[in-house]
């Protein structure tokens, strides 16, 4: 298995807590880290990864301007609903949120 650390994951234990390297959860955690907060070791999927992803199913620019509405307070089920039928098309799932192995119930 290859791990590409740098472009699309950051382990959370080295991240900088920067927001547009790291998306907003993903510096918060990082902070929390750094704060010596008790936080169950993992990777960050980089917003890099997230774009990626959104541009590999042609769904960037819908994203784009879902976020701009919803930061103007308008509802766009349309563009929301459009994202999630081009994810949900995809062979592999999309990026998600994973527990660590050593965190998992039963461990």
């Amino acid at each position: 298995m290859v791990t590409v650390v740098g472009t699309w994951v950051e382990p959370l234990d080295t991240a900088t807590g920067d927001a547009t390297l790291l998306g907003g959860k993903g510096a918060a955690l990082a902070r929390l880290v750094r704060l010596g907060y008790p936080v169950p070791p993992g990777l960050v999927v980089t917003a890099a990864a997230f774009r990626g992803m959104l541009d590999s199913i042609g769904v960037a620019g819908d994203h784009a301007e879902l976020t701009e509405a919803l930061r103007n307070g308008e509802a766009r089920f349309d563009l929301a609903e459009r994202i999630a039928t081009a994810s949900s098309n995809r062979r592999s799932p999309p990026p998600s949120a994973m527990p660590s192995p050593t965190s998992a119930p039963g461990s």
